[in-house]
């Protein structure tokens, strides 16, 4: 199965946090709002992504292929993109998401944007940025939010 983006496959207590945060993106940062970009994930969505940067990219590409996601490139194959199979994606109590300023999405948003977004997410959404807060632990998935608490 491809990549879900849908809330509402999130664990309620999680949905209640990303729905806060879509709500407050455009009110504390003027000009943006929020493309949530994956949600619950499937194990086996999980296993391809668990494969780059550690298993031969022929193996990778069949990988992501089987599961209905992009035509992955050699070079991203050599890329490891997360170090588990324990992601909390696959609770639904983790989303992925993205700043969009103007109708861009900024895959590679500043570190700035990053940091006002991380307050926002953690301050007020009940959220866990980066599954350590304000980059404290993953400095490569900045777009990570866990669910911390009840809002």
């Amino acid at each position: 199965m491809p990549i879900q983006n849908d809330i509402n496959l999130l664990d309620p207590r999680m949905q209640k946090c990303i729905r806060r945060l879509i709500e407050l993106v455009p009110a504390r940062m003027q000009g943006y709002q929020l493309y949530v970009n994956e949600t619950l994930r499937q194990l086996s969505v999980q296993m391809a992504y668990r494969a780059r940067g550690t298993a031969p990219a022929w193996l990778v590409k069949e990988y992501f292929k089987a599961c209905g996601l992009w035509q992955i490139t050699d070079a991203e194959c050599a890329v490891q993109n997360t170090k588990t199979m324990e992601s909390k994606h696959l609770q639904g109590l983790a989303a992925d998401v993205y700043l969009i300023r103007g109708k861009k999405i900024l895959w590679t948003a500043a570190p700035e944007e990053w940091a006002k977004l991380f307050a926002i997410a953690e301050d007020e959404c009940g959220l866990d940025a980066c599954a350590g807060g304000k980059f404290n632990a993953w400095k490569w998935d900045m777009p990570h939010m866990e669910f911390r608490a009840e809002i």
